[in-house]
């Protein structure tokens, strides 16, 4: 998809479209990279479970992260959109995306209309906004509101505008490098947890082999003082069978 193409596109009919293309390809990174931090979570609690089989559930894992569709180029290009756009707001884009929002209300409650946009104005220019938080304040404020917004809850918004373009950056900066560490850190588990069950089941078997070897010489010979009673050998037997899967 080329995501730059339909912006530049779209920009000729809706002045609206080029922050929300943008922000769906963000948030989709966002999700890719949710999906890695899940793949890698939890890793200690995968020994203890018994209900599934670990090394196949770091398999599943591995492919999962495997069949993220991340191409280094578009990362890369959006990463640049986003840094782009998180340069300083001039003051006279602070007082146009104000105008615009204020001018987006069909009434206002405000004892003083000029007061009230004329703080709003400086106590933004004051707050030292990016681009692009601005403009996605501004817009997530104009969608959700009936009435015009409080400066507080504009600097609000402001702010976690600012947190959430700084971490779809992150990810985009880091998606490739961060699933590469994921999968080598699933190998690493899968191959240790592979070795120490190879061990388990090694010793499991050489317990057998003693089991068995213990009950043929109680037929052989008889059960001679302190050795165990043929059942009690049988059901150890058993225990190990069990323990090797039927092995």
């Amino acid at each position: 998809m080329n995501t730059i193409t339909k912006i530049s596109k779209s920009e000729q009919s809706d002045p609206l479209a080029p922050l929300d293309l943008l922000t769906i390809e963000a948030e989709a990174v966002v999700r890719d990279s949710d999906t890695i931090a899940m793949a890698i979570s939890n890793q200690h609690c995968l020994l203890s479970r018994r209900e599934t089989d670990p090394i196949s559930e770091i398999n599943q894992r591995i492919a999962n992260l495997n069949a993220l569709e991340l191409n280094n180029g578009r990362l890369d290009a959006l990463a640049a959109r986003i840094t782009d756009g998180l340069r300083p707001a001039s003051r006279g884009e602070i007082g146009e995306h104000v105008a615009l929002l204020l001018g987006s209300f069909p009434c206002s409650n405000a004892p003083d209309p000029a007061v009230y946009t004329r703080m709003m104005v400086e106590e933004v220019i004051t707050a030292a906004p990016s681009l692009i938080p601005l403009d996605a304040a501004c817009r997530s404020l104009r969608r959700t509101h009936r009435w015009p917004p409080a400066i507080a809850k504009v600097l609000a918004t402001i702010s976690v505008e600012t947190k959430s373009w700084g971490h779809r950056l992150d990810c985009a900066r880091h998606m490739l490098r961060r699933r590469t560490q994921a999968v080598a850190a699933l190998m690493e588990q899968r191959d240790h947890m592979a070795s120490e069950e190879a061990k388990r089941l090694e010793c499991l078997k050489l317990q057998l082999v003693a089991l068995k070897a213990e009950l043929d010489e109680v037929k052989t010979k008889g059960r001679q003082p302190g050795s165990r009673w043929p059942w009690a050998i049988k059901a150890d037997i058993e225990r190990v069978q069990r323990a090797l899967g039927g092995r």
